[in-house]
């Protein structure tokens, strides 16, 4: 965005935050209108958009959207109920400057309020609309003084008039200096005048008002006066003027201004606009933003603190209840939104910047759990236990669906799970249950859960009992996604991304489901714009379930921990509803045994350490933590964990082509050194009709690049790939088996030696 743009939107924005309706108008350009029109009536003035005022918005996406296309472009800022201005506007070519001067001198002063100087050598007085109507007007106040309030605007610094001025705020009268003020009585009745100069007497009748009614028509008259928010001079004005007209024969004057001070002795009514009731019903909450500019409320709920997303449709339903309730009226769908734009602007620009977390968060190395429950509680997590707490120091969101885990029993045994889920050796057991205490740390990263297996194996009911204990939602399983925006609308709405019955990954999801694995930001157009992206920085835990094996491409393969559900027996198999029943008598023991494991990995972390770390190694120790914490013999967890990534990775070869060819390669040719281009063609003559298949790369990048995603897996298969050689201006590839592979052929060999030497004897 260049200087121009930024200066546009920064002012716009600026004025947005003050609850100031802006909108774009045609600028100047070598002394003529923008627009290009010879015969343009109002250069410089007029407004871009197609709407023209109508256009007019606080909302800041928008006003960025319009720097962008028009950073070149004027500011005018809307007048009337909109803004809450009414704008005295002073024209010096038509001796304006000496017309106010006069109402000035005449009427006692003015009071001090914001003002700015126009391009034409005129003036602009902002002052506070009363909130009933007022018509904009030329020369309203007489020659060279106008009125734009209602149906109004007016044209706003950094804008430059066809003359080459600019607007300027007035020094020490600027909008960041002093505040609008009010409109002085005698102005007012200015304004309220109609045709001939005098105030307006709503509900006068033409027929003359006899004694009996004199008193009554005038404290009606009065009182419909005072309703819109007349003082008591004005009223008197307006009864004089009345009392002559229509009273036959009239009051004496002290009469009339008994009726008036008698009237005025109460206080007019509140006459704020929708929008103004919806933002202060929201007055009393904390309005903030997170890091990501994301706009957000902490409200007060039934004794409760809840935190949305201002742009959220809970928090607008919410206002338009707390609206309903306090005026017994529906509020319009556009005051809804308006007020809540200007709380965006608000939390944006004057709220301070917070952290939200979904489900779980760390403050003050203790872990928070969101319950989910109606009062928002969670549960905190420390080194020395874990107990309820009413008001958490963290503020939680909550996705539609958000599901409500139980409130925890102490004293449970986390192996009362293995009975329940269908998991076939202790090595099994072990990594779920590093994995699901894994998931009560905000940080990560976090391995890939995949449950596999053939059809009755059980792998979706483990999947949502599992999840259950963690991330409980209404649609605990959800298909796959079909981009990597769907994945980051779910990544946003809860913890556990859970799909069930996947058939295969596309490389682009694969490769989204390894960031948010362990941590990456993301970059989304946002629906219905060209230009504004969405910014999305997550790490999830996540969870598969799938027939065919997923784990197929390297890097995915070395982020994933895969379980293999053995077929149930048709005599051990249980209905799904007994099953559930038992689960959910057993869950709440079950969560609170997983919380003291937590709690008791975080006692001992700090005294894990590993020699040889594997990839994930923030995992690896907290797996160890919780081996300690739950006595499993010293060395378990990372014997299970070194034999499931051996185990992926050689299903990752089998299930790949270069890779399968590549092992026997090696096997037959031993160690082999050369350029991309000569490897490829190496391995089409030593497969022969295998090269000419889909799954076979057609140029040497392909090659290079699959290699390089394969390397951790065949590593496990005792092949080094290295890609980093270069000579001259060549890179080589250099292919081998890596020493331990080595050392266990010499053994090998020197083993047979040894045979054939005492069969020999």
């Amino acid at each position: 965005m260049n200087a121009s743009c930024k200066a546009w939107v920064d002012a716009a924005l600026t004025y947005a935050a003050r609850g100031w309706p802006v909108l774009p108008c045609h600028g100047t350009r070598n002394g003529t209108c923008a627009c290009g029109r010879r015969d343009c009536q109002a250069p410089g003035k007029h407004p871009i958009t197609l709407h023209g005022l109508r256009d007019a918005t606080v909302d800041a996406a928008q006003i960025r959207r319009w720097g962008a296309e028009f950073g070149d472009a004027n500011i005018a800022i809307r007048t009337g109920a909109e803004s809450h201005l009414a704008v005295i506007d002073i024209d010096s070519r038509h001796s304006g400057h000496e017309t106010w001067e006069r109402l000035v001198a005449q009427n006692g002063g003015m009071p001090a309020t914001v003002e700015a100087l126009t391009g034409g050598a005129g003036r602009h007085v902002f002052l506070a609309h009363p909130g009933r109507p007022v018509r904009s007007r030329a020369h309203a106040l007489g020659r060279g003084v106008d009125v734009k309030a209602d149906g109004g605007y007016v044209i706003a610094a950094p804008s430059v008039h066809i003359s080459g001025g600019t607007y300027p705020w007035v020094s020490g009268a600027g909008p960041e200096e002093l505040e609008v003020a009010v409109i002085p009585s005698w102005l007012q009745a200015l304004l309220d005048a109609g045709p001939g100069g005098q105030p307006k007497t709503p509900g006068a009748r033409k027929a003359p008002v006899e004694k009996g009614c004199r008193n009554d028509h005038l404290a009606s008259v009065a009182g419909k006066l005072r309703r819109r928010g007349f003082d008591e001079a004005m009223v008197l004005a307006a009864l004089l003027e009345e009392n002559r007209k229509r009273c036959d024969p009239p009051l004496a004057r002290v009469e009339v201004e008994g009726i008036a001070h008698s009237v005025c002795r109460y206080a007019p009514p509140d006459r704020k606009s929708v929008t103004e009731q919806l933002v202060e019903l929201a007055s009393e909450a904390e309005l903030f933003h997170a890091p990501d500019d994301r706009a957000f409320v902490t409200m007060s709920v039934a004794g409760h603190n809840e935190t949305r997303g201002i742009d959220s449709n809970d928090f607008h339903l919410s206002l338009v209840h707390r609206f309903y309730k306090s005026t017994g009226k529906s509020a319009p769908e556009r005051a809804v939104k308006e007020a809540c734009n200007l709380l965006a602007a608000r939390a944006r620009f004057d709220g301070s910047e917070r952290r939200v977390h979904v489900r779980i968060a760390e403050v003050d190395e203790a872990i928070y759990v969101d319950l989910g429950d109606d009062c928002w509680r969670a549960i905190k997590i420390a080194a020395d236990g874990w107990d309820v707490v009413d008001a958490p120091p963290v503020r939680f969101i909550r996705g539609r669906g958000m599901g409500t885990l139980p409130d925890p029993i102490r004293g449970g045994q986390i192996a009362g799970l293995a009975h329940l889920l269908n998991l076939s050796s202790e090595d099994d057991e072990r990594l779920v249950i590093a994995w699901m205490t894994a998931c009560l740390r905000p940080a990560g990263p976090f391995p890939l859960l995949i449950l596999q297996g053939e059809q009755g194996s059980a792998k979706s009911t483990t999947a949502r009992m599992i999840r259950s204990l963690i991330d409980p939602n209404g649609t605990p399983l959800r298909s796959c996604p079909r981009d990597e925006h769907e994945l980051m609308i779910s990544a946003q709405k809860g913890w556990v991304m859970a799909f069930d019955n996947l058939s295969g990954l596309s490389i682009e999801l694969s490769d989204a489901l390894c960031r948010l694995s362990t941590g990456a930001g993301f970059s989304i157009r946002q629906l219905y714009t060209d230009a504004e992206e969405v910014l999305f920085q997550a790490i999830r835990p996540i969870l598969l379930t799938s027939i065919d094996g997923l784990a197929t491409r390297g890097d995915l393969a070395d982020r994933s921990i895969v379980i293999t559900l053995p077929r149930i027996a048709d005599n051990r198999r249980r209905s799904e509803d007994a099953l559930n029943k038992e689960f959910q008598a057993a869950r709440a023991a079950l969560f609170g045994a997983l919380l003291d494991a937590a709690s008791a990995a975080l006692r001992c972390r700090e005294a894990v350490s590993l020699t040889n770390p594997p990839r994930m190694a923030d995992f690896a120790l907290w797996g160890t933590a919780i081996e300690n914490a739950l006595a499993w013999p010293p060395g378990a967890f990372m014997r299970a964990y070194a034999a499931n990534r051996v185990h992926v990775a050689s299903a990752a070869v089998e299930g790949d082509l270069i890779a399968s060819v590549i092992c026997e390669f090696v096997d037959k040719r031993g160690e082999w050194e050369g350029t991309a281009t000569h490897l490829m063609r190496e391995l089409a003559a030593f497969v022969g009709d295998a090269a000419r298949t889909r799954a076979w790369p057609t140029t040497p990048m392909q090659l290079s690049n699959r290699l390089r995603r394969l390397s951790p897996a065949l590593r496990t298969r005792g092949v080094e790939v290295d890609l980093s050689e270069r000579t001259s201006s060549r890179r080589t590839i250099r292919v081998r088996k890596n020493a331990r592979e080595q050392r266990h052929e010499r053994h090998e060999r020197h083993a047979s030696r040894e045979r054939g030497f005492e069969s020999r004897s």
